[in-house]
């Protein structure tokens, strides 16, 4: 029963290995996060009066520059009435919290 045991074990740690090696050599690395990577986060709250809508639109305006940019795995999300933009990797912060912040013309 033992040597059952340890052998299923042994199985796995060299499955496990024989993978983990495997995509380390076809150049599969795990991308590494704000926390990790460093990177910018902007915390946005808007002024004046504004809908949900309007706050959803933000996002998805947001969304768009941040894609124009070229972040990977950019994290753009809504709590309560602000929005957080996480960006990982970002070298020059300056130019992504311009492009993120700038006004655009309204349309109605």
């Amino acid at each position: 029963m033992v040597r059952r045991l340890y052998f299923s074990l042994l199985g796995i740690v060299v499955l496990s290995t024989v993978l983990l090696t495997g995509n380390l050599i076809a150049g599969n690395v795990p991308s590494l996060g704000l926390d990790l990577q460093g990177g910018a986060s902007v915390t946005l709250q808007p002024v004046g009066e504004f809908t949900p809508s309007a706050l959803s639109q933000a996002v998805d305006i947001i969304s768009q520059r941040v894609n124009a940019l070229g972040v990977s795995e950019p994290e753009i999300t809504r709590q309560g009435n602000n929005v957080i933009v996480n960006l990982p990797g970002v070298n020059d912060q300056q130019e992504a919290l311009d492009i993120i912040g700038r006004q655009g013309e309204r349309s109605e």
